[in-house]
């Protein structure tokens, strides 16, 4: 890399770990290097275009690397520099890999010299449809050649019909049978490989007019496999040899011997190993049993194997095997261990394991401002990481109530308790989860990314773009065979009072956004339809609007504080406080939580308050001028950006925190104090 200049571009946050890291790569790697830190805290929020307009690149740059999650089109940064625009790493760690310091890269050119026979066990048991949809799956998975497999002491008499259905879907067949009978009709349909041929069936064999397997009489001491090799070599017959690999505990080792010695007595003859019987019969994941055996075969020249897949732990012997071998093909032709070559095959321990260090992550807690929470696994310990706020603990339980109970089990804790609806209490509870499993198999964590299981990895999408498309789905009717009663919504309970009965509360709604033609976005209301008892007697009557407010009055007044101390582990709980003496306006204390719906409007949303009115007007109820002026109804947040859906304004140039214009409780519950 000598000569070039790469520009890095980056966020406040990231820059401390950046800057060391640079400067390391490019004493090991020699090249030059500039860090353009842009007035952003979160390198993942930038865009493409953003970083056009403040991005400043020298002109002697020749490679400009984004941070890896900076998603879009490139073309407009690309088109102010004559360097190349990049997207690099999406984790930091992975910079000196990304640049080149370690890692090899497999040829692309690399082709693999052994071919993959996958056995359908057990065919004659089978539909036609269940083989032919196996046999797909085994292509896909990388198989060369379907295998029928067929059973000892029965004739399969629809061996041809099946051969022939295989055919007319491109698939090459072998037919795995000591049985004449059987091996004739698939012959002729279009099997091209028989296994196998020994003393049993090799005068037979000369009549096929197809390649066959050579196994010998004898696995143990090859006995019949040299009579039987020349007598079909002598009549033309094409063949491949299997001395037979025996399981671990049932000669194993002498069973490769047994390879060696048939590739000395013929060492231009083709071979195949039939693998199963090591991958079938271990208590062991299949994958690096199948890379073992691949590279055997490799150096060996043997360019067959044969696998199943039927026990559970090897259900994916075909894909290990289609990657063992061009692993191990690769190996052999640059004359180096397989190491760092193809990660696809490291499944349960991750290859290496990085850390921030505790002191960085306390660093990044006293930098950070926004109100999100990072989470680290590192060092034995789940690292959670806020604006303020840095708790660690080996227990994702123990954290989590340290977060909401701060001092919790003795802790020395200083941060306030946390707010935190279900919602993200789910969504910190599943990342919590994927970290103790990070730290107890020896894996990197990286937070809204899936663990890394090699070629098993399913890739995790952001849960919310999977919420938002959810949301955009049309509502299903319930089945007609199992209707649903439908509750009017009754009146909201504006006053200090308890908890309504079922048939009293409200019916809960959630408001999603929906983006219209026009690009305005509004918000569209989805009431579930609420079930009722067939046995509804139980249940009062819903009351009429001119009975609300229900009203209680509490005798001792309960303190303020103390009550809000208790109602912080609800869900949105919200204290409407004055500390003016004044009389009018410092004369109510309001505090209320867990409201029955919450409204969200994004920015940008059309007449976003004439939507709240049109919402709110299914719970209105009468107002009752003696008592404390809020009664229950909305309360929230309403966001500065509300102001651009009222008039006019420029949009930011970049949302860093990405508020909706209104987020709103529906509360029906108010404990009110007239001062």
């Amino acid at each position: 890399m000598a000569g070039e200049h790469l520009h890095f571009v980056t966020g406040r946050l990231a820059e401390h770990a950046l800057r060391p890291l640079v400067a390391q790569l490019s004493q090991q790697l020699g090249f030059a290097y500039t860090v353009d830190v842009l007035p952003i805290t979160v390198a993942a929020l930038m865009t493409p275009d953003w970083v056009a307009r403040h991005a400043r690149i020298p002109p002697q740059a020749t490679r400009v690397i984004l941070p890896g999650y900076c998603e879009g089109d490139l073309a407009p940064l690309q088109a102010r520099t004559a360097a190349r625009v990049e997207r690099g790493p999406k984790d930091l760690r992975d910079l000196g890999e990304y640049l080149g310091a370690s890692r090899r890269s497999m040829s692309p050119q690399a082709e693999p010299h052994i071919q993959i026979l996958a056995e359908i066990n057990h065919a004659p048991r089978r539909t036609l449809a269940e083989i032919c949809q196996e046999a797909r799956q085994l292509r896909d998975a990388g198989a060369d050649l379907i295998d029928l497999g067929c059973d000892p002491g029965t004739v399969w008499t629809e061996v041809g019909s099946c051969v022939r259905a295989l055919k007319a879907e491109g698939f090459r067949v072998s037919i795995d049978s000591l049985n004449p009978a059987e091996i004739e009709p698939a012959v002729r349909a279009g099997a091209e490989l028989v296994l196998s041929v020994n003393r049993t069936n090799r005068q037979a064999a000369r009549d096929w007019g197809c390649e066959v397997v050579v196994i010998p009489d004898d696995p143990k001491t090859l006995a019949g496999l040299d009579e039987t090799v020349e007598m079909l070599a002598a009549a033309g017959v094409p063949l491949r040899i299997d001395p037979i690999l025996e399981p671990i505990g049932c000669g194993f080792a002498a069973s490769l011997g047994r390879y060696l010695e048939v590739r000395r007595r013929y060492p231009d003859a083709e071979m195949l190993m039939g693998i199963g019987n090591l991958t079938e019969l271990t208590d062991a994941d299949s994958a690096a049993i199948n890379v073992l055996l691949l590279g055997f075969c490799e150096e060996l020249g043997i360019r067959s194997v044969l696998t199943t897949q039927v026990i559970n732990w090897a259900r994916s012997a075909v894909r290990e095997c289609d990657l063992a071998r061009r692993l191990v093909a690769e190996a052999v032709r640059l004359g180096i261990p397989p190491k760092h070559l193809e990660p696809q095959l490291v499944l349960l321990r991750d290859p290496k394991v990085r850390r921030f260090g505790t002191p960085m992550l306390q660093a990044l807690a006293r930098q950070i401002k926004d109100p999100n929470y990072r989470i680290f696994a590192e060092d034995g310990q789940i690292h959670l990481v806020g604006a303020g706020l840095y708790l660690a603990d080996r227990d994702p339980f123990l954290l989590f109530e340290r977060l909401l109970h701060p001092g919790f089990g003795g802790a020395p804790d200083e941060h306030p308790p946390a707010q935190i609806d279900p919602s993200h209490a789910f969504y910190l509870g599943y990342e919590m989860a994927k970290a103790a499993i990070a730290l107890t198999l020896g894996k990197e964590y990286r937070q809204d990314e899936a663990l890394r299981w090699g070629y098993l990895t399913v890739e995790e999408e952001s849960h919310r773009l999977r919420k938002s498309a959810a949301a955009r789905k049309p509502a299903t009717s319930p089945a007609p065979h199992q209707p649903l009663k439908h509750a009017a919504p009754a009146a909201t309970d504006t006053s200090p009072a308890k908890a309504l009965p079922p048939a009293v509360r409200p019916t809960p709604q959630t408001l999603k956004p929906v983006q219209h033609a026009g690009g305005e976005r509004s918000a569209e209301v989805s009431r579930p339809p609420k079930a009722w008892p067939a046995d509804s007697s139980s249940h009062a009557p819903p009351r009429r609007r001119r009975d609300l407010p229900l009203v209680i009055e509490l005798d001792p007044v309960p303190d303020v504080a103390q009550a809000l101390q208790k109602l912080t582990r609800r869900p949105y709980s919200l204290l409407l406080e004055s500390t003016l003496t004044d009389e009018r306006l410092g004369r109510y204390s309001f505090l209320t939580a867990d409201p029955f719906a919450i409204v969200r409007f994004p920015v940008g949303t059309a007449d976003p308050l004439g939507q709240l009115r049109q919402t709110l007007a299914a719970w209105l109820a009468e107002h009752r001028p003696d008592l404390p002026p809020f009664q229950g109804g909305a309360a929230g947040l309403l966001s500065y950006d509300l102001g651009r859906s009222l008039e006019r304004l420029p949009a930011p140039r970049h949302d860093e925190f990405g508020l909706p214009a209104v987020a709103l409780g529906l509360y029906d519950v108010v404990i009110a104090w007239d001062h």
